[in-house]
């Protein structure tokens, strides 16, 4: 049976899972995230605290905390199984719309990406969530980030020109560029 989960006004800019795949998020345009019961469709949580368009979410791996991202230039950290008071803290340190956020898959760390190509790697995936590095990449816009799983310091960052680049976070260098447009996360399956 297929569901339809309906109530956003305007786009959806971005859904994701929780860990154990019992709960989906969604946020778009119209600045509110929700939380949906992934297997009835059923609204969990609905909130609002971003003032701009949200562009991105993501939630920890092992907790119920999601992350979004917003065009007014803040993350914003929720407990999506907190009804009353879900929103745990804003965190304020992109100075440009931020267009991502992915949690690495150790569940300690993620990352962040700007519109003015400013990366930052964040420790405490969390209320105390705090940066542990800041990477000025000069690249256009920033439309995607993501961690490398295996090498916590390798940052993948998709720009406006088409482009995706790697870059190690320790020595604040790029790797490679990667010309072939690609949608980080994705992984095609290999028997098809």
């Amino acid at each position: 049976e297929r569901l339809v989960l309906e109530g956003h006004q305007g786009n959806v800019n971005a859904c994701a899972f929780n860990a154990s795949g019992t709960l989906l998020a969604s946020a778009g345009v119209d600045t509110e995230v929700r939380v949906w019961g992934a297997q009835d469709g059923g609204l969990a949580l609905r909130a609002r605290g971003h003032t701009k368009p949200i562009a991105g979410l993501a939630f920890g791996i092992k907790s119920d905390v999601l992350l979004t991202a917003s065009d007014d230039c803040t993350v914003r950290v929720w407990d999506a199984a907190e009804k009353a008071r879900p929103m745990l803290r804003v965190l304020k340190h992109h100075k440009r719309p931020v267009a991502a956020v992915r949690v690495h898959a150790g569940g300690q760390l993620f990352v962040t990406g700007s519109w003015d190509g400013v990366v930052k790697l964040w420790e405490n995936v969390g209320p105390d969530a705090k940066v542990l590095q800041t990477l000025f990449t000069g690249l256009p816009a920033l439309r995607d980030v993501g961690l490398a799983p295996t090498m916590v310091q390798t940052v993948a960052c998709a720009a406006v020109d088409g482009r995706v680049r790697l870059y190690d976070m320790a020595s604040q260098q790029e790797i490679v560029t990667l010309n072939d447009p690609v949608i980080l996360g994705y992984k095609p399956n290999p028997t098809q």
